[in-house]
């Protein structure tokens, strides 16, 4: 053992660059993997939500596919804007439709507070009209 106290700060740094040294090689990247895999999207939404990724998925297909804010389709599953989310009620943790990330962010940053996004509107409004007439 290199080190007789672990807890050391040249431990601790020495752990550090090893550390860093492992990430983003091949073998890492596989590692990851195989965690993803084994603690999945179903591991997620079973925790986050209460609800399994095929009720999670079956709730989209109810939903045809569509955002049902912004009436478009979903994009693949991930972190992009249009990927699909799982909106839920912050006070009761109820769960509401799927949305796309976007959307669900845009609630989210709202406080889900619906005069905060009736305010939101009239101001775009305002700005469109002033646009319009010159």
């Amino acid at each position: 053992m290199p080190f007789k106290d672990p807890t050391s700060d040249a431990a601790r740094a020495s752990m550090k660059r090893r550390r860093e040294k492992y990430r983003g090689t091949p073998k890492c990247k596989a590692r990851e993997k195989r965690y993803r895999d084994s603690h999945g999207r179903d591991a997620y939404y079973r925790f986050e939500h209460g609800i399994t990724e095929e009720a999670f998925e079956a709730q989209i297909a109810a939903q045809n596919n569509l955002c049902p804010i912004g009436n478009h389709p979903f994009g693949e599953r991930g972190r992009n804007g249009d990927s699909p989310c799982q909106d839920h009620n912050h006070e009761t943790g109820e769960n509401r439709a799927i949305l796309c990330r976007n959307h669900n962010v845009m609630l989210g940053l709202a406080n889900d507070d619906p005069e905060i996004l009736a305010s939101t509107i009239s101001y775009l409004k305002r700005y469109k009209k002033e646009k319009e007439n010159g």
